[in-house]
């Protein structure tokens, strides 16, 4: 159970492991929308034209790729840092599960938008993932509270 009055320090490291695990949700919900997304805008037809292949749309799933990438490897290290108990993961669970939640935001949203009208109907599966990526704003630790540990990190790092 852990030493006598020591149950904050448990708390918190079951927290900052939790942190990773959900930047780690965060990638994997962010791949789903992308790869909803991008399924879509293969088959879609727009003017006689595929979704994908308008330049718009492109660059909307580069960017998202780019992002979730991005997002993967904060997530993998944090999950290194933690491994090779490093003193630096504690700020990078924070970094990763603040940039993964915001980036599993952005692409499920970007994915609802490639959809269309469709994207904002419950039978989307882009739509559940929005609104399920919002979430990983909140669990673990608002987004609000990321920044601020992380802030506090810093200076405290001076």
């Amino acid at each position: 159970m852990g030493r006598v009055n020591g149950g904050w320090e448990v708390l918190t490291t079951t927290l900052n492991i939790g942190r990773t695990a959900v930047a780690a949700v965060a990638v994997g919900v962010a791949r789903g929308a992308y790869e909803e997304a991008l399924s879509w805008a293969r088959n879609r037809e727009f003017f006689g034209r595929k979704l994908v292949e308008f330049q718009n749309t492109q660059f909307k799933l580069a960017e998202m790729l780019a992002a979730i990438e991005t997002a993967r490897t904060l997530t993998y290290y944090s999950a290194y840092l933690y491994d090779t108990k490093s003193p630096h993961f504690i700020l990078m669970t924070h970094v990763a599960k603040l940039q993964s939640a915001r980036i599993a935001v952005d692409v499920t949203r970007r994915a609802v938008q490639i959809e269309g009208g469709f994207g904002y109907s419950k039978e989307s599966k882009a739509e559940m993932l929005y609104r399920g990526a919002k979430i990983l704003e909140i669990g673990e630790g608002t987004n609000e509270v990321m920044k601020y540990v992380i802030y506090k990190l810093i200076e405290k790092s001076q």
